[in-house]
């Protein structure tokens, strides 16, 4: 007979308790360095949260200007970060820390969600699993589906308009060029700067412009 194994109960636990991996972003305006928001006190709690969950940071972010712009250095460092799976959870101390712009947190709450990563607002008691928050998620999926949806219908008529005239073109069209990016990058361009659009879809800020420049 072989040996009899003996599975040591201590390592199941460890499994279950396996740590999450947390990035921290803190941000303050200059107007907030000695206030609640002020980095000092966002990191003590932001920390705090960490030990309480059982959280693991990997990484700190940290931006000293306004929250009403998403070009901010190290929020584009996150978001481009957040492509190389290194953390599951994005916590603030409060979820204008990210930003204070209602557009720009649906983009960012909905970048992060297709990755499969939360975002935690410490004070706020939101973890983004809350019944409001998932119905949220919900609404900006299908506001995202249907908006492909009417730009692939627009396309559509472009080029049946263009064929009927005997237009060709000599070179691909760009949503053949940018299969999996056209549709991402037209439905920011109202919203976000070149740069930013760029970090979200891996192209430079030249390519995007040149996108949007000759969108159908």
């Amino acid at each position: 007979m072989g040996e009899k194994i003996e599975i040591k109960k201590e390592d199941n636990k460890e499994k279950s308790l396996e740590q999450k991996k947390t990035c921290h972003y803190m941000r303050v305006s200059t107007k907030e360095q000695s206030t609640k928001h002020s980095l000092d006190a966002q990191r003590e709690a932001l920390i705090k949260y960490d030990k309480e969950n059982n959280l693991v940071c990997v990484k700190e972010y940290v931006d000293t200007t306004s929250g009403l712009n998403m070009d901010r250095e190290e929020l584009l460092n996150l978001l481009d970060d957040s492509k190389k799976n290194i953390f599951d959870i994005v916590t603030v101390t409060e979820r204008d820390r990210l930003s204070r712009n209602p557009d720009h947190m649906a983009i960012l709450r909905w970048e992060l969600k297709k990755k499969n990563i939360d975002i935690v607002a410490t004070e706020q008691n939101m973890d983004g699993k809350s019944d409001f928050e998932v119905f949220i998620d919900k609404i900006l999926s299908l506001l995202s589906w249907w908006e492909v949806k009417q730009f692939q219908i627009r396309a559509k008529r472009g080029r049946v308009k263009a064929e009927k005239k005997g237009i060709r073109c000599n070179r691909p069209p760009l949503i053949e060029k940018y299969p999996d990016k056209y549709y991402h990058i037209i439905g920011l361009k109202d919203f976000l700067s070149l740069r930013a659009i760029g970090v979200i879809v891996n192209m430079s800020p030249s390519s995007v412009k040149y996108v949007i420049d000759n969108q159908m």
